[in-house]
């Protein structure tokens, strides 16, 4: 269970410099705490999600290293955390950032919100399909100013999935016409940013997933390069 701690950035770090627990007790043990919490729920839009309240003390690290990892499957609730993520670690400073995916895909709402997240961002952004980056994956790979894949990773991409297969005629075509208009929107991110035509995106995913492995991604224009595995060290000579 997500719990939801309300506070501003620079409240953040203030909290995290007088190393304060951030749960809503301690918050009111104070009146500059009381401030704060006041302050944070006078601002929701400030508002960051974290698994407990003590991870903040990990955004430091987070800041630092500006390795961010998208390794499981994307739903709402781990969009929104992502999001929060990549914007923290935007503002704190205007230096590249590593984005690694290893992703079977998921929620295409939630998937777009963390692809225009990445797209918005003012640091140098490089994503790296690191295993697989399928589905949703595949087009998140594409957010990226820079765009790798190490060496025995795959990409998959594939036609838009039914959302929701349910109900009557009329909601059914209403559907479809929704499923049209984000394969629209998938093959202009897809061609746009690749080597491929629109005419031969669909060819190749119609019916079927298309998979690719490290070269074929590169040759078709998904990434910009591949990361080599370093499998040993070179023996001297």
């Amino acid at each position: 269970m997500r719990k939801k701690v309300g506070t501003t950035e620079e409240e953040i770090e203030e909290l995290l410099e007088e190393e304060q627990p951030l749960d809503e007790k301690a918050l009111g043990t104070k009146e500059k705490d009381k401030r704060k919490l006041a302050a944070a729920i006078a601002d929701p839009v400030k508002q960051i999600y974290v698994t407990d309240p003590g991870d903040l003390r990990l955004w430091p690290d987070l800041t630092r290293s500006r390795e961010v990892y998208i390794f499981y499957a994307i739903d709402e609730e781990g969009a929104h955390e992502i999001c929060q993520t990549l914007r923290w670690v935007d503002v704190q400073a205007r230096k590249p950032v590593n984005i690694h995916i290893s992703n079977p895909g998921g929620d295409v709402f939630a998937g777009l919100a963390i692809f225009d997240t990445i797209r918005a961002m003012r640091s140098p952004t490089t994503t790296i399909a690191t295993g697989w980056a399928a589905s949703m994956g595949g087009i998140l790979l594409q957010a990226g100013d820079t765009r790798l894949i190490t060496e025995n990773s795959f990409l998959m991409i594939h036609e838009i999935k039914t959302l929701f297969a349910e109900g009557s005629t009329s909601k059914l075509k209403d559907e479809l016409s929704l499923l049209k208009a984000l394969e629209d929107k998938f093959l202009n991110i897809l061609s746009e940013r690749s080597k491929m035509t629109r005419k031969q995106i669909t060819e190749a995913w119609v019916r079927k997933d298309y998979w690719m492995d490290a070269q074929q991604a590169l040759k078709a224009g998904f990434v910009d390069g591949i990361v080599p595995a370093r499998l040993g060290k070179k023996k001297k000579s």
